[in-house]
């Protein structure tokens, strides 16, 4: 079974319902792929939107639940220059068919032989959450709550009044008023079903990080987010209106809505106070817990020490901090918190890109468009406030062409974080250890690169002002010239 559009010719295939239980004429329900914006699966009553499916995001369709292994049947959704379709395969003997029925519940029937009948396996609406924007723009609805309907972080309701009397269609409003090109960023909301894809803009190849540009440049762009799930996400997808019908899902779908700086400092200091309250609620557990007496004295004089001294590097922070940025590191630029926090999604998970010694390494957008890699100092480090401004200091010192430059520090209480240029290229061991990618660097390519990690050995251990002895080098920590393009 398929519902598709062919795009050369016009046609359009779709899923219509019976007239009446007993007339097979076609009724006022129907099913069809509509190709406004990214493909998605809409149910009509005559001209009244009922139901969404959401898009297909590589894995299955955004808010429709999905078995992880289906032997029955499997669902494909194929976008090419020719048609758009969504193909309904058997996978198996199962006998089984698709209905819309005359009152306008899709369902998917099972032929049991040994009772002679068909049994529904699944329906496509399955509670009131699936109604369509049930709780209006920029309300998000959850059937494990009570009302279901939410706003959307940074959002409140358009009509309190309404709200309270379950009457939730007028959706919501923002908080802050959006000012374009004086501090927007973008917020998270993880596993949802995305918003209606109607209004929606679409490209195959475009990375998140350059998604969430395309966006910011962009002032009509209300969000962003993947096409594809799949390995770490890829495509991209904007919106330029309301977001509609939006539900909780278990699923591992994000999206970034655009939100107000002031909104988005909020979230930052609200996020970092539950960090501190779940660490709190994990220490309160496991000391409190029936350990055995010699383990619950160790435990207690761990966490002691660990205290002890998370309390003396922050009273140091506390002290230091403003007077380090004006005296000790002026030739360096001072980045706040709050815009490496923006920049990184909040230290998002999908902007991290490695980890060392020091700590995270995340992917990061300022304001202007450029990209810079942000180190963020593990809270497992032992390394203080001197240590680290001596380590900054040095790198800082070391200015080369063949070296990784740094562009600036951050340090706000707790938070010891340094930002260096952003190498796109990746790590050498990336190209080198890799059947397919090795094939990439001719000779003329690798004499290149050796000549540049020797002279910059040459700088580091001869020709810079600290003599730098580097005993440990390695493939990955070397990488290919961004002149150079793969």
């Amino acid at each position: 079974m398929s519902a598709n559009q062919e795009i050369k010719d016009g046609l359009e295939r779709f899923l219509t319902s019976w007239k009446s239980p007993d007339d097979p004429s076609i009724g006022v329900y129907r099913n069809i792929v509509d190709t406004n914006g990214y493909p998605q699966t809409l149910g009509w009553q005559g001209d009244v939107l009922l139901a969404r499916v959401g898009p297909w995001n590589g894995v299955g369709f955004s808010g429709f639940p999905t078995e992880k292994e289906n032997h029955i049947y499997s669902t494909e959704f194929v976008i090419n220059e020719k048609e758009i379709y969504l193909k309904y395969e058997l996978k198996s003997s199962v006998v089984q068919r698709v209905v819309l029925t005359w009152y306008g519940k899709t369902l998917f029937l099972h032929w049991i032989e040994r009772i002679q009948d068909w049994v529904v396996y699944s329906e496509g609406i399955v509670d009131s959450c699936d109604r369509y924007s049930l709780c209006g723009p920029f309300g998000v609805c959850s059937i494990r709550k009570h009302p279901p309907c939410t706003c959307m972080q940074g959002f409140e309701p358009r009509n309190p009044e309404e709200w309270k009397a379950s009457d939730w269609v007028s959706g919501c409003k923002r908080k802050n008023p959006l000012k374009c090109g004086n501090g927007d960023g973008f917020s998270k909301i993880s596993g949802i079903k995305v918003p209606d894809t109607r209004r929606s803009w679409y490209n195959v190849s475009m990375t998140l990080a350059e998604c969430e540009i395309a966006c910011k440049r962009n002032c009509s762009c209300i969000a962003y987010g993947s096409l594809d799930i799949r390995n770490g996400g890829s495509g991209c997808l904007l919106w330029f209106d309301e977001l509609m019908d939006t539900r909780e899902y278990d699923g591992d779908q994000d999206i970034f809505i655009r939100m107000d700086a002031t909104e988005l400092e909020g979230l930052f200091d609200a996020q970092s106070d539950f960090n501190k309250m779940k660490r709190l609620l994990i220490v309160v557990v496991f000391t409190s817990s029936a350990l055995p007496l010699i383990f619950t004295v160790a435990y207690a004089c761990r966490k002691i020490n660990k205290r002890f001294h998370t309390k003396r590097r922050g009273d140091q922070f506390d002290e230091k901090s403003r007077s380090l940025q004006m005296k000790d590191l002026d030739d360096l630029q001072f980045f706040s918190l709050f815009e490496v926090a923006k920049a990184t999604c909040n230290f998002s998970d999908c902007n991290k890109i490695g980890e060392g010694g020091f700590g995270p390494v995340y992917k990061g957008v300022l304001e202007d468009g450029s990209e810079i890699a942000v180190k963020r100092l593990s809270e497992t480090s032992q390394q203080g406030l001197e240590e680290f401004k001596n380590e900054v200091i040095c790198i800082a010192s070391l200015q080369h062409r063949n070296l990784v430059k740094l562009l600036g520090y951050c340090i706000h209480q707790k938070e010891l974080i340094l930002i260096y240029e952003y190498l796109p290229n990746k790590s050498l061991d990336f190209f080198l250890f890799d059947e397919t990618r090795s094939l990439m660097l001719d000779w003329s390519q690798r004499f290149n690169i050796i000549h540049g990690i020797a002279r910059g050995i040459l700088y580091l251990h001869q020709d810079s002002r600290l003599q730098i002895i580097h005993r440990d080098l390695k493939a990955d920590m070397e990488t290919p010239s961004r002149r150079q393009v793969y």
